[in-house]
């Protein structure tokens, strides 16, 4: 029988249900974490953590299927999957979506997620190409891109989400 009843919850709802240790050392000391684990506690991280969404506040009100709240659950679908040094992506198909899901999300190489969601301090909180601007009182969240060198604004949005969403097919584009 798994031990995994006692288990405490991941984030407060993820059931870590492996039937396996999934983090481990080695006999040099060095800590290792199951892949698919690592995955599923980043994501449960995105939607669940205060903490993060105060670092990135894009992802404030996203949403897990609740299947996936079990750890073997996301896992299996994980392994159907080409997901081999790849990012989970939960906007790509579905431009501004939020919800985490088997029907919505997707692998993609890191470096274009990365480049589609970058945010570092220098920039502020916001996605690449978003930026926050306050008109008459109203705040407003602005996208843009470079183009062949020239900055080409693509507008003023209510929300941060839409602003990258507008930011994200463009640079598809």
């Amino acid at each position: 029988a798994s031990n995994h009843i006692n288990r405490r919850l991941v984030y407060g709802v993820g059931i870590n249900d492996a039937p396996y240790q999934v983090t481990y050392k080695d006999a040099a000391g060095v800590t290792h974490r199951c892949p698919y684990y690592k995955r599923w506690t980043g994501m449960l991280e995105r939607v669940f953590s205060s903490k993060r969404h105060e670092q990135y506040p894009t992802y404030v009100d996203c949403t897990v299927e609740a299947a996936w709240l079990s750890f073997m659950t996301f896992k299996q679908w994980m392994q159907s999957q080409n997901w081999v040094d790849k990012a989970l992506d939960k906007d790509l198909l579905l431009q501004g979506n939020k919800h985490y899901g088997p029907n919505q999300c997707v692998f993609i190489p890191s470096d274009l997620n990365n480049l589609l969601t970058l945010s570092n301090s220098s920039r502020g909180v916001y996605p690449l190409g978003v930026f926050k601007q306050i008109v008459k009182g109203h705040t407003y969240y602005a996208s843009s891109i470079s183009r062949y060198g020239k900055p080409r604004r693509l507008g003023s949005f209510k929300t941060v989400d839409e602003a990258a969403a507008a930011y994200k097919a463009a640079k598809l584009a």
